[in-house]
């Protein structure tokens, strides 16, 4: 990482997706976040004879791209400009391959965003409860292509795995071709454990009703796709679930945690807070290291917030390296923080629940099934969906 949220792209990982695009003789090739160039370093590897564009808001960056790069038209522009293809001067809609790694930070919700995702086909996304710069600039890769234009962009895992860009994954599906996803591996880019994931797409093009998702290792090598129907992307793009679903013969209708009456709450206060009270409280770091014993805790005194009871099953909610971790409740009325789950079940079901969860099985799925970019989350709507009799 350098400034602004910029996370730079292997060689090996460019030339991968470069190699995925279907065009062989495209005119325009941009990249908005150049970076320090390798996306059209592979880009100009295939497509020597085509026009290649860059922008890039850092003014160091594009000086070094001039010197290490001098077949392309570098330009000191952000990315993310309303006038981005006057100063560029490239016409909208004219563009044949985009290939993108963009920077990731917070932006405010503007109108013009919102009407740039509506001229795009990201209706849904205007109603995104926050607008990052990653969703902008697949927006504007959007905009300068031509219809049939072919996009490469290095996306979070959130946009692909998250409950919250439900909305942008409908859009994609609805409105253009994805012609395939790449898992790539964690700590692809160096000083973070960023999750990430390449996506390929045709804007406008004709919809595939199976799309190719793949993994890739660390040398840009990708192994056999596993063929997902459009319909079921919606909930997740994600390679590693796809395949875990594939080796346990997971089926959707298959009984699930929610099927059991059970009522799942996380804790409302964090961690920091709960210390400042000085109480004993439940959290990530209190689980035992024998997932398998049950626990007495001590009783935290009357609390307005959620605690536990015996029978009670907690799980660890947030926390790449605490994803996993479970515990029954033997004795004691604890509060917890809100980086656990208490689920609550009536009482002839709650060992066979515990059993699943501590199971091989069932702790790989909560590890498959956490999604973020950093510090993995599992949601309740995913929680609701465990699978039972998952270890037989």
């Amino acid at each position: 990482m350098e400034t602004i949220g910029q996370y730079f792209t292997a060689q090996p990982v460019s030339d991968m997706m470069v190699s995925l695009f279907q065009q062989d003789t495209p005119n325009r090739v941009i990249d908005l976040g150049v970076g320090h160039g390798s996306l059209l370093y592979a880009a100009y590897n295939r497509y020597n004879k085509a026009d290649f564009y860059a922008a890039d808001i850092d003014k160091k960056v594009i000086s070094k791209i001039s010197e290490r790069l001098p077949f392309v038209n570098a330009l000191h522009i952000d990315g993310l400009s309303k006038g981005l293809s006057k100063q560029m001067k490239l016409k909208i809609g004219s563009v044949d391959i985009a290939v993108c790694n963009p920077p990731y930070y917070r932006l405010d919700k503007t109108t013009e965003l919102k009407d740039l995702f509506n001229k795009v086909g990201l209706k849904n996304s205007t109603k995104l409860i926050k607008f990052t710069s990653d969703i902008v600039f697949l927006a504007q890769n959007l905009q300068m292509l031509k219809k049939g234009g072919e996009l490469g962009i290095i996306l979070p895992d959130s946009a692909f795995t998250g409950h919250e860009f439900v909305g942008l994954r409908e859009d994609l599906l609805t409105n253009h071709n994805i012609r395939g996803i790449v898992q790539l591996p964690d700590k692809i880019f160096k000083k973070t454990e960023a999750r990430t994931h390449i996506l390929l797409m045709e804007k406008c093009g004709p919809i595939q009703k199976r799309i190719p998702i793949y993994q890739s290792d660390f040398s840009g090598n990708i192994g056999e796709a596993v063929n997902i129907s459009a319909d079921n992307l919606l909930y997740r793009m994600d390679h590693s679930y796809y395949v875990w679903k594939e080796l346990n013969k997971y089926s959707d209708d298959i009984m699930t945690l929610g099927d059991l009456n059970v009522a799942i709450k996380r804790g409302h206060k964090t961690k920091k807070y709960l210390q400042g009270k000085n109480i004993p409280f439940f959290h990530t770091t209190s689980f035992p290291s024998d997932i398998k014993t049950k626990i007495n805790l001590k009783n935290s005194p009357v609390f307005d917030d959620v605690s536990t009871e015996p029978g009670d099953i907690l799980i660890a909610r947030v926390g790449k390296r605490c994803i996993g971790k479970v515990a029954m409740v033997n004795s004691g009325n604890q509060v917890i923080s809100d980086c656990v789950y208490r689920v609550r079940a009536p009482k002839k079901h709650r060992s066979r629940i515990f059993r699943e969860l501590i199971s091989d099985k069932g702790q790989q799925w909560l590890r498959i099934i956490a999604h973020g970019v950093c510090a993995q989350v599992i949601s309740k709507r995913d929680l609701l969906h465990f699978p039972l009799n998952i270890h037989s």
